[in-house]
C-alpha cells in the first residue's frame, strides 16, 4: 500500500511547502511532485530530477526521483528512511538539464514523527543513491565489477533489456571486454563485433525452417549446402538461378541428370577457356584474338573459325566446296574500256578464278561451241593491286588458236586494245567460274 502526496511546486516563486511524515514508514510513503514555470508546465524530458536533503541528524541525502510524466513535469519522490529521521528534514529538488545545467527549487521542509515502537534500528549514515548509480556507469568501476562478478542466471520468463547498440559482452582470450550479441543502431541483431569470427556448435543448426548441411547422407532437401572437411559442398539435384528483380522461378537451371553427367536449361557463356581433362588428353574450347577454337592439347592441334568466316585447322584454310553460280556471265572482248568485276575476290575464292571462253558470231553474239578454260589461281604471285598482264591462249576450232592479252586485279578484271584484231575478235569471255 502507498501513501502519495500531491504537490505543485512553482520554481519562480519563494514559498515553503511543508509535508508530514512518519519515522520509519519507508516503502509506502511517496511525494508527486508537479512542477511549473510562469504557470506552465516544466519538461522534464532528457533531464534528470534529483533530491538533496539535510536530516534532523545532518545526514546528506541525494536521491533520484522517478519522472512520471516528463511534458506535464511530473515526478515521484520516495522518502527512505534517511529523510524520515525525527524532527525536520529540508531539501530542495534539482532538475539536472543533459547540457549540464541545473534548475533548482525553493527549500522545502518534511516534519518527521517520531515513532514510538522502541525495536527499530536507527541508521546514521548518508545516502548517496543518485552517486552509486551514476558512479557505476564510470568504465573502470564497470569493469571492475565485470571481473569480479559471477555467472548471471536468468529466471524462465524474465527478460535482458539493453540500450540501443549494446547488448551481451565477453572477453577475449587477452582480457578485452567485447560485445557478442547486441542490436546495432539499424534495429538489426548483430552478432559477433570488431570484425571477430561466428562459430555456431551444434549438431542440428536451423535457420527460418532450414537445417544446414544434409542431416542424413543423401537428404538435400530443406537444407543449406555447406563445404565439409573434404572441401565438397552437397547439393542437390538442381540449382536454380533468378534474373535480378524478378521472382519468377527457373530462369535458368543446372541439372544434374546423371552420373558425369550437368545439363542447363539456358545459354551457357564462358568467359575464357573451358577445359575437359581425362586420362593423357586435354580438350580445350575457347577464343583467340581472330578465332574461336577447339584444341587437342595433347598434339597442339587446332581447328579454327575465324573472324572472317573461314574454317581452319591449325591456321591452314580448309577446302570447301567453290560457288556453283558463276561470279559472272556475258560476253566480252576484253578491249580496254570492258572491266569485269566478279561477285567474289579472286583471294576469297577457293581456289580462284576459272575464265571460259567460246567462239564469237560476227552478227554480235557468242556461241556455245569451242568453248576454252583459262585457270588464274589464288596464290598466283603475279596479283594484286596494280594488276598484271596474262596472256590466255583460246581455242578458235578446226586447230586455229589465238590469245587474250587481259589485266588481272584482285577484285576486277580489264582487257587490252588488240584484243579485238584479227583472229581474236572471234573469241568472247562468256563467264567467271570459282574453283
Amino acid at each position: 500500500m502507498n501513501f502519495n502526496i500531491d504537490k505543485t511546486v512553482n520554481i519562480n516563486k519563494d514559498e515553503i511547502i511543508e509535508t508530514r511524515a512518519i519515522e520509519h514508514d519507508t516503502k509506502t510513503r511517496f511525494i508527486t511532485f508537479k512542477f511549473l514555470g510562469r504557470n506552465a508546465p516544466v519538461d522534464l524530458s532528457s533531464c534528470k530530477v534529483r533530491v538533496y536533503a539535510i536530516n534532523s541528524i545532518y545526514n546528506e541525502v541525494f536521491n533520484d526521483l522517478v519522472i512520471l510524466d516528463p511534458k506535464r513535469g511530473i515526478a515521484e519522490l520516495e522518502l527512505t528512511d534517511s529523510m524520515l529521521k525525527p524532527g525536520i528534514t529540508e531539501y530542495q529538488i534539482k532538475i539536472m538539464l543533459n547540457s549540464g545545467g541545473q534548475l533548482s527549487s525553493n527549500t522545502m521542509r518534511l516534519i518527521v514523527e517520531k515513532d514510538l515502537m522502541s525495536d527499530n534500528s536507527l541508521e546514521g549514515s548518508n545516502e548517496y543513491k543518485a552517486f552509486e548509480n551514476a558512479l557505476s556507469k564510470i568504465d573502470n568501476l564497470d569493469d571492475l565489477y565485470f571481473q569480479k562478478s559471477k555467472d548471471v542466471s536468468i529466471a524462465d520468463g524474465k527478460k535482458v533489456i539493453t540500450a540501443n547498440n549494446y547488448g551481451v559482452m565477453g572477453r577475449t582470450k587477452g582480457g578485452i571486454p567485447d560485445y557478442m550479441v547486441f542490436i546495432g543502431t539499424d534495429d538489426r541483431i548483430k552478432i559477433g563485433y570488431s570484425g571477430r569470427a561466428i562459430d555456431i556448435i551444434s549438431n542440428d543448426v536451423n535457420i527460418n525452417g532450414m537445417r544446414m548441411g544434409a542431416k542424413v547422407g543423401n537428404d538435400f532437401k530443406n537444407c543449406i549446402p555447406i563445404i565439409g572437411s573434404d572441401r565438397l559442398m552437397e547439393v542437390g539435384r538442381f540449382i536454380d538461378f533468378h534474373i535480378d528483380g524478378e521472382d519468377k522461378d527457373y530462369h535458368t537451371i543446372l541439372e544434374c541428370t546423371g552420373a558425369n553427367s550437368l545439363n542447363t536449361s539456358g545459354h551457357f557463356n564462358a568467359k575464357g577457356y573451358i577445359t575437359s581433362i581425362g586420362d593423357d588428353n586435354n580438350a580445350i574450347l575457347g577464343t583467340g584474338p581472330k578465332d574461336i577454337f577447339i584444341c587437342n592439347n595433347k598434339s597442339q592441334k587446332y581447328l579454327q573459325l575465324k573472324n572472317d568466316g573461314g574454317l581452319c585447322y591449325s591456321d591452314r584454310k580448309i577446302q570447301l566446296e567453290p560457288q556453283a553460280a558463276p561470279l559472272w556471265r556475258g560476253y566480252h572482248h576484253m578491249v580496254e574500256d570492258e572491266i569485269i568485276t566478279p561477285t567474289k575476290k579472286l583471294s576469297e575464292c577457293t581456289n580462284g578464278w576459272i575464265l571460259v571462253w567460246s567462239d564469237f558470231n560476227t552478227g554480235g553474239t557468242g556461241e556455245d561451241y569451242n568453248f576454252c578454260l583459262s585457270y588464274i589461281p589464288k596464290n598466283t604471285p603475279w596479283k594484286g593491286g596494280q594488276g598484271y598482264n596474262f596472256c590466255t591462249p583460246s581455242d578458235m576450232g578446226e586447230d586455229s588458236y589465238t590469245a587474250k592479252y587481259i589485266y588481272v586485279f584482285d577484285d576486277h578484271i580489264s582487257g587490252h586494245k588488240d584484243n579485238r584484231t584479227g583472229k581474236r575478235e572471234d573469241v568472247v569471255i562468256r563467264a567467271i567460274l570459282e574453283y
